[in-house]
Formats: structure tokens, C-alpha cells, sequence
């Protein structure tokens, strides 16, 4: 026994995985000291790396916004054909639209809500 061991096992952290092997581009990039304290925690706490973790973030970011752009044109379309439904037909020559009722101006309305 050397001079301060107490003679008590010492117990080794348990030890984290291995982040999973990607293919694509290999980059390096400086991540602000605060952020990466955070991407520490999250990956200790996820028993993985902190890289893993940023590249997890950052394919979750990306499909949100994939979403929210996809959601986007869709509301778009939607206004679209309901501001072409609800407004007269144009002055030239063509035939009158007829006006939609109440009902299918609310389901118009509330289909892109549904999404």
C-alpha cells in the first residue's frame, strides 16, 4: 500500500459508446465554449460524444426545417386556392365564379390548420 491509499477499490466510470461510424465530409469547425460545455452534458448524459451529439442536433434541425418549408408551400397552395375559390371571376368575358357558402369557406380555411 502506498503513503494515502485508504485500501479502498476505486471504482472506474462506466465507459461511454462509441459515437456510430458516418460517411460524407469530414470537417473541422471551432464550436463556441459554451455551447460545447453544453454538447458535453447532453453526451454524458447520453453516454456518447459530443460530436455525435452535434451531428444529431444538426440532423434534427435540418428536418424541421425540411417540415416547416414543406408546410409552407403547402399553406401556401391552399391560401392560394382558397383566395382563387372565394374572389369574383375576372371581368373578361369569362363566366361568373359561384361564390362559395359559408361551410366551404370555413373548410378552406381551417384545412391548413389540419397540418
Amino acid at each position: 500500500m502506498g503513503v494515502g491509499d485508504t485500501g479502498k477499490a476505486t471504482r472506474k466510470p462506466a465507459r461511454r459508446q462509441r459515437a456510430p461510424r458516418r460517411t460524407g465530409h469530414r470537417v473541422q469547425l471551432t464550436v463556441p465554449e459554451d455551447m460545447w460545455r453544453e454538447l458535453a452534458g447532453i453526451a454524458r448524459a447520453a453516454g456518447t460524444t459530443p460530436n455525435d451529439v452535434l451531428v444529431r442536433l444538426a440532423s434534427e434541425r435540418l428536418r424541421d426545417r425540411q417540415r416547416a418549408v414543406a408546410l409552407r408551400k403547402l399553406a401556401d397552395q391552399r391560401w392560394q386556392a382558397f383566395a382563387d375559390a372565394s374572389s369574383p371571376a375576372s371581368s373578361n368575358g369569362a363566366k361568373k365564379a359561384k361564390p362559395l357558402t359559408a361551410e366551404e369557406l370555413v373548410k378552406l380555411s381551417q384545412a391548413s390548420r389540419e397540418d
